[in-house]
């Protein structure tokens, strides 16, 4: 159901003017719905499935063009800090503006390609990283361009977080996977077998390093560090590669290769 509550609605309203103007562009103010069903039913479908464990925040569904909250979310409403509330919505509407400008990085596109061969499915994961690294830095440029000291430090918060992620999650799968693709392609120049676990490494990704960590992940208890793989590489690109946000909508990465080396992206 549709949902009036005052203070969530003038939140809406900041943060939908707050990102109009920082970004000079104008789309659509996102409805509000309430709900813990609504929004467990948007999490069963789409690219959400497989990394939700917990009921998020909030949620923007591109499908009724509405931003959901859960029920449990307003109840304990005293108890969540006003500002991070805010930063929450940037998030969310900042994905209505991304979908707006681009319509084809809405969630069942990104879910077939998921659901596609391996071909495809890099793709999907490439959109899914952007959109979410797009959201993030929308949502943090627009707050530390804010007044709001306590707004400013939860966009750090939620900056230092995706930076500190990226660092150890390169430091844990990507350095070891370069050093042992380089340690066969060796091994292959000399004719000696490497050991069987390292071809199955490589194996699961002959060429893109992103993919094989992913697959890694994917193993691993609980997919939610997949999950904030995807946020933390989405947003190291977007930070880096130095391209205005509505141009990076209209022309997304569809690549590892131009995720993890932003210098690669053709910007035009």
């Amino acid at each position: 159901m549709e949902m009036n509550d005052p203070s969530l609605d003038d939140c809406v309203d900041w943060a939908h003017a707050q990102i109009q103007s920082r970004l000079g562009v104008s789309f659509p103010r996102p409805l509000l719905i309430i709900g813990d069903e609504e929004i467990k039913a948007r999490m069963q479908c789409g690219s959400r499935r497989d990394v939700a464990r917990v009921l998020p925040e909030m949620m923007y569904d591109d499908v009724s063009g509405a931003i959901i909250v859960p029920d449990s979310y307003l109840s304990s409403a005293g108890e969540i800090n006003p500002s991070r509330r805010r930063y929450v919505l940037l998030h969310e509407i900042a994905h209505a503006l991304t979908t707006h400008v681009n319509p084809i990085l809405n969630e069942e596109r990104i879910t077939s390609l998921l659901n596609s061969d391996l071909r495809r499915q890099r793709v999907g994961y490439s959109l899914y990283s952007f959109v979410e690294g797009i959201a993030d830095g929308i949502a943090v440029g627009v707050a530390h361009a804010s007044e709001d000291a306590a707004l400013h430090a939860c966009a750090d918060e939620v900056h230092g977080a995706r930076v500190d992620y990226f660092v150890r999650w390169l430091d844990a799968y990507f350095a070891p996977y370069r050093k042992l693709r380089s340690s066969i392609d060796m091994c292959r120049r000399t004719g000696v077998l490497p050991l069987p676990q390292s071809v199955d490494m490589v194996a699961a990704s002959p060429s893109d390093p992103l993919s094989c960590a992913l697959s890694i992940l994917d193993r691993c208890p609980g997919v939610v560090a997949a999950n904030n793989a995807h946020y933390a590489v989405g947003y190291d690109f977007v930070r880096k590669v130095g391209v205005d946000p509505i141009a990076l909508m209209r022309k997304p990465p569809t690549s590892f290769k131009e995720l993890l080396y932003p210098e690669t992206y053709a910007k035009w």
